[in-house]
């Protein structure tokens, strides 16, 4: 298990275990951190999802922030709401739902 750990060597606890559960049960991840030359406080940006149908798809789109402050807005798209929208879970909650809903490995012969 790798932590999250910004250029300042601060550690993301919260993003670690939410990008390990996510690889772990085979939901895509994506992970960019602010350029180095960037001026103030560096952020990590994560989206973690994966697609139940043609139509259904679990996508969520958070901001960590290394000096501790709250981000504006973390973004959600479920097979209940298809559209992106402000009101995305906390991330143990995000890990309940992937936790839940696991990618299923084809059967090999």
């Amino acid at each position: 298990m790798k932590t999250a750990t910004a250029p300042k060597r601060k550690a993301l606890p919260a993003a670690t275990d939410l990008i390990d559960c996510a690889r772990a049960n085979g939901w895509s991840v994506e992970e960019q951190w602010t350029p180095p030359n960037y001026k103030g406080a560096p952020v990590l940006r994560v989206i973690v999802g994966r697609r139940m149908s043609e139509t259904d798809v679990f996508l969520y789109r958070l901001i960590f922030r290394t000096d501790g402050t709250k981000p504006r807005a973390w973004r959600a798209r479920t097979p209940r709401n298809h559209k992106w929208h402000d009101v995305a879970p906390r991330p143990t909650k995000i890990r309940e739902v992937i936790a839940t809903n696991p990618v299923r490995k084809a059967a090999t012969s």
